[in-house]
């Protein structure tokens, strides 16, 4: 396999889970795989997977964002700006599951904290 075919699958498998991520839960320990693509070549592979891991989330809230707002691997410098783009990702995604809403109000301080 190329590295243009490898990296053409990887887009197309963060793609995949982000949407099954938006609409059902997925289990766990998924986000550390999504956050080792923030450390690769590809700005367009570390792109997707941000937004991936806030598709995720919208699927459980209470799993996933707390270690978008608190996780060790957010305090790296590099990894900042795919974690903000993260949480954009999560705000955008449940304006349009208004009964998935009430699950983000507990984490609402630690949010706009980020911002």
């Amino acid at each position: 396999m190329s590295v243009s075919e490898n990296i053409t699958i990887k887009k197309l498998n963060l793609m995949i889970v982000g949407e099954i991520g938006e609409k059902a839960e997925i289990s766990k320990p998924l986000h550390w795989l999504i956050v080792g693509l923030f450390f690769i070549e590809s700005d367009e592979i570390k792109q997707l997977a941000s937004i991936a891991l806030g598709k995720i989330c919208i699927g459980n809230v209470s799993s996933y964002l707390p270690f978008i707002l608190e996780g060790e691997a957010r305090r790296e410098p590099e990894t900042h700006l795919f974690f903000l783009v993260s949480l954009r990702e999560l705000v955008d995604g449940l304006l349009k599951f208004d009964y998935r809403i009430p699950h983000i109000i507990p984490f609402a301080i630690p949010i706009f904290q980020q911002l």
